[in-house]
Parts: structure tokens; sequence; C-alpha cells
């Protein structure tokens, strides 16, 4: 896992990116339906999304950056991602769904390591699906925030909702009691309905790795071209 994190270190340029987002207004949701905001949340989220992000990727107090072109279907549970380094050049392409991850490209240093397309389907995955705990075990209502809790096969997961509208502020997931990852969201913005947050930001405790996602351009629930 080290030498992956390496060898993207190597590849981008580093980073002057400042790595902190606004903390969001807080306000009093503790009269909320905890049902009604999971199900307002869940409605609001765009089925497809299409959009050009900067990556900020910080490794043991070294920030270095890139640019990332990603198409998410959450219907389907499938994404494609695109990652170039700030001059241009191509890192890797990746696709995956339900079933694995396709390497469609890696640049050489990339491809000789088996696992980076493990490793970057685990953060998509742990960004941008499963935005809703269908099945749960634990509920806190407080006053800024409602959050969620339910085991997995692997550990345990929560889900905290904030904000004005109620969106999904936080995911942490925990094994063997101690965190693993958390994943926060941002600044939410609203097209048509649809609503998504403009800055993204995984910490990987485990590895000890962090990635800082800009949303730059998107294009929500865009039509898909008949080949």
């Amino acid at each position: 896992m080290k030498s992956v994190l390496l060898i993207i270190l190597l590849l981008c340029a580093a980073a002057c990116t400042p790595a902190v987002f606004p903390k969001g207004q807080s306000v009093l949701i503790n009269n909320v339906n905890p049902a009604e905001l999971v199900e307002r949340y869940k409605s609001s989220l765009p089925e497809t999304l299409n959009s050009l992000n900067s990556v900020v990727f910080d490794y043991a107090g070294i920030k270095f950056l890139g640019l990332g072109f990603i198409e998410i279907d959450r219907k389907n549970e499938s994404f494609r991602v695109v990652c170039l380094n700030p001059m241009g050049v191509k890192l890797f392409d990746l696709s995956g769904d339900k079933i694995g991850t396709v390497t469609n490209f890696a640049i050489e240093p990339m491809a000789k390591q088996g696992d980076i397309a493990a490793l970057v389907a685990a953060d998509i995955r742990r960004i941008y699906f499963n935005s809703v705990l269908e099945k749960y075990v634990e509920l806190r209502h407080g006053e800024h925030e409602l959050l969620f809790g339910g085991g997995t096969p692997s550990g345990y997961l929560e889900h905290i909702y904030s904000g004005i509208n109620g969106d999904l502020a936080e995911k942490r997931f925990y094994k063997d009691q101690f965190i693993s990852w958390q994943v926060s969201y941002h600044d939410y913005r609203s097209i048509d309905g649809k609503r998504f947050p403009h800055g993204i930001v995984l910490t990987n405790y485990r590895d000890g790795y962090q990635l800082v996602i800009r949303e730059k351009e998107r294009d929500l629930e865009k039509d898909k071209e008949s080949d």
C-alpha cells in the first residue's frame, strides 16, 4: 500500500491548495423527523454525475495536486475515473461496478502495482455510494445533527446529517472499535432540485493519507448518447 502512495506522490506536482473548507452553518434539527429527513436527502441526490475535480493528495504531511474526471451512476453502482497530473499526463483510467474494477490504463510505474485499482475504487465507493443507511441499529438525535449507525460485514458505519437542508455531512467507518476512515461533505449546492457537495474530504486513518476534492465543473443527470 505504501509503495502505491509514494508512486502517486512522485508523479504529481506539489500543491499549495488550502485543505480546509468553511464550517457549515449550525441549525437546530432536533424536531425533524429522521425518516423524512433521510428520504428527502435521498431523493435530492442526482442519479448520475459527471464532474471535473481538483484533488489534493496529502500523505505524511506532503501535499500533491491532481485533476480527476469522474462519472458516477448510483443506480447501477458503477463509475469511471481518469486522473491526470497538473502537466496533463494521464496517470490512470479505471472503471468499476458491483462486480469489480477494471484498469483501462495506468502509467507504467502504477501498472506494476497490482493494488492501485483496488485502492482508488475503495475510496470512490466510500465517497459516492451508500449515501443512505438502509438498515441501522443506532439513532442519535442531537440538536444540530442526526446520526444513524449500523453494522457491516467488515465493521461499523455511521452517517451524520446536519445543516439547513439536513444533508449528509459525514460518514465514519470503525473497525475493531477504532476509526478506519472518514468522509466529510461541504458546501452543498442545488441545480434543478438536485444537491451535491462542492467539497469533499476523505481521511484514511489506517493508511495515513487524506484526499481533498473540489468540484470544478459538473453535469448532473446527463443524458447518455447511444453508440
